[in-house]
């Protein structure tokens, strides 16, 4: 028998309580180890000796400051994961920034939950991790999610690498859920595939011999295609969306396509996303 590993981020945010209760409803639906992960978001003071000497007591008093911060959102984590009765599960308290500690857990991962960044926060992390991580990342809303997950799945295509990867990575929930619509959304009505097939034969069949059955569709965009999507999210009730997340890291900056920009920041359901 195979387990996957499911990684969630815990912090002392507002949203934390309602990422934890969803990454502990989708570890008991895929019968996946779920593994929480802490960053005190600074090393340890004490451990690095000229600093050590230097500061004192004031680095051990900082250094508990933020362990106990960390700790907590931890406990809590543990207290959902029993009250639910998974069978098996970890956390973790890492003494560096929540870039570093959630990259490096997600190597070890297979899918990574973390919640949208506030827009006006100037907090980069979900893109960061869209970005580099080597697993798919679900980001949940801000306002959480609270409804079922992976019932209605909604697939955006677009013939492109990202997009094919976000739907193998997606293929556990896909092939539990009751409906799946594979959409593609073109600028051209005249807009072929490059094998002469019929528009989205080809990831139909692909979906089809893992066991996933799709209502395929392709639709014009009309220029705005996250508020195309949007639409479509509302219209057929899909309480997950699988897309390819589309840019590129120029220098230490994260530098996103248009569409995946504005999906993350605004999305009203789940997002699973692959770089």
């Amino acid at each position: 028998m195979t387990q996957g590993s499911l990684l969630v981020l815990l912090d002392r945010s507002k949203e934390n309580a309602a990422r934890v209760q969803c990454a502990v409803r989708l570890a008991a639906l895929l019968d996946w180890h779920l593994v929480g992960l802490a960053a005190t978001d600074l090393r340890d003071l004490r451990k690095v000796p000229p600093l050590a000497d230097s500061l004192g007591a004031t680095a051990s008093r900082v250094w508990d400051r933020l362990r106990d911060q960390a700790e907590r959102p931890v406990d809590q984590f543990r207290d959902a994961c029993r009250a639910a009765s998974i069978a098996s599960f970890e956390a973790h308290i890492e003494e560096a920034d929540k870039l570093a500690a959630v990259l490096g857990h997600a190597r070890c991962s297979d899918l990574v939950v973390l919640t949208q960044s506030e827009a006006t926060a100037g907090d980069t992390l979900v893109e960061d991790v869209v970005l580099h991580s080597p697993r798919p990342t679900l980001v949940l809303p801000r306002a959480g999610h609270h409804g079922a997950l992976g019932e209605r799945i909604l697939v955006a295509w677009n013939d492109t690498r990202e997009a094919a990867r976000a739907a193998s990575d997606a293929l556990p929930l896909l092939r539990r859920a009751q409906r799946v619509e594979l959409v593609q959304w073109i600028d051209d009505a005249e807009h072929t595939d490059p094998h002469g097939l019929p528009p989205l034969a080809a990831p139909t069949a692909w979906l089809a011999r893992h066991g996933v059955q799709v209502h395929a569709d392709v639709v014009l965009a009309g220029g705005d295609v996250a508020r195309a999507l949007r639409e479509r999210v509302a219209t057929s009730q899909a309480d997950l969306v699988v897309m390819g997340a589309y840019g590129h890291a120029r220098w230490a900056e994260a530098v996103l396509g248009g569409a995946t920009r504005a999906l993350l920041g605004a999305a009203p359901v789940p997002l699973l996303m692959s770089h």
